[in-house]
C-alpha cells in the first residue's frame, strides 16, 4: 500500500521537517510495509540517519515540487496512484507569507482517493481566498486541524467542518532525533517569539498576549526571532 504525503517538509525549517518525519513514523507504526510519496522542496532529510532512531516505511519517494507546474496540480497530480492521501500537518491553509502559496497544494489530492488532513493550521486568508476555497469544498475527505481558531475558521469561513487533533510532532519524537550530547544555553527569563506575517494583527495585540504570557509564566524578557526573513523570499 501506497501513501501521499502533502506538507512542507524538507523546505529548509525543522518544524516542518519534524511533522514529516512524524507523519512517516506514524504509518510505519500502522504497517511497516506501506510505502510514502511525499512533497519535497529540495532541503532534503538524512532518512538514513532518521531511520536508525525510529520506525520508518520500508520505502520512502520524495515527489520535487519545482518538478510539477501550478497548472498540473489538478490533472496530473502524482497521487493518483496512490491508495491514500494526507494532507498536512503545519500552516499550508494559508496565502500571507509563502510565495509558493502553499494552499493551492490542496489541489493535488485526487478526489477519487482516500484522504486525511492532519494538524493543519488555517489562515490567515485574503477575501478572494476565502472564496475560492469556499467553492473548492474540503480537500479531503476527513479534516483535523490543530486548534480552535482553525476550526471556527473552516467552519465559519470556508464552510469547510473540521475536528481538532494533538500535535503531530511529540516530545518523545524530538527526543529521539536531538542528540542528547547536544548543549545548549538556555535562558529562564526569556520568552522566545517567532515572528512572521499575520495581516490584520496588530502590534498592540501581540504586545498584550505577550504581556499575558509573561506574567503567567513569571518571564520578564522576550527574545525575538524572525521566522521568514524578507531576503529569503525574494524582496
Amino acid at each position: 500500500m501506497r501513501i501521499g504525503i502533502i506538507s512542507l517538509g524538507e523546505a529548509g525549517n525543522l518544524g516542518d521537517d519534524l511533522i514529516l518525519i512524524a507523519t512517516a513514523n506514524a504509518i510505519a507504526a500502522a504497517d511497516p510495509k506501506y510505502s510514502v510519496k511525499y512533497l519535497g522542496h529540495r532541503q532534503t532529510i538524512n532518512w538514513s540517519e532518521i531511520a536508525s532512531k525510529m520506525p520508518l516505511p520500508h520505502h520512502l519517494e520524495s515527489h520535487n515540487i519545482g518538478s510539477f507546474p501550478q497548472r498540473h496540480y489538478t490533472a496530473n497530480t502524482p497521487y493518483l496512484e496512490c491508495d491514500g492521501v494526507i494532507l498536512g500537518g503545519g500552516g499550508l491553509i494559508q496565502d500571507s507569507h509563502n510565495p509558493a502559496r502553499p494552499f493551492q497544494w490542496a489541489r493535488m489530492v485526487p478526489p477519487s482517493v482516500p484522504s486525511l488532513g492532519i494538524g493543519l493550521g488555517v489562515g490567515p486568508l485574503r477575501t478572494s481566498t476565502r472564496a475560492l476555497l469556499r467553492a473548492w469544498g474540503s480537500p479531503v475527505d476527513r479534516l483535523y486541524v490543530r486548534d480552535r481558531e482553525s476550526q471556527a475558521f473552516c467552519e465559519g469561513e470556508l464552510g469547510w467542518h473540521a475536528s481538532i487533533a494533538g500535535d503531530l510532532v511529540s516530545g518523545d519524537l524530538i527526543d529521539k532525533i536531538i542528540d542528547p550530547e547536544m548543549s545548549f544555553e538556555r535562558n529562564e527569563d526569556s520568552l522566545g517569539v517567532s515572528l512572521r506575517a499575520w495581516p490584520g494583527l496588530g502590534l498592540e495585540e501581540v504586545a498584550a498576549h505577550l504581556t499575558r504570557v509573561g506574567l503567567h509564566h513569571g518571564i520578564g524578557r522576550a527574545t525575538f526571532f524572525v521566522l521568514e526573513a524578507w531576503d529569503d523570499i525574494g524582496g
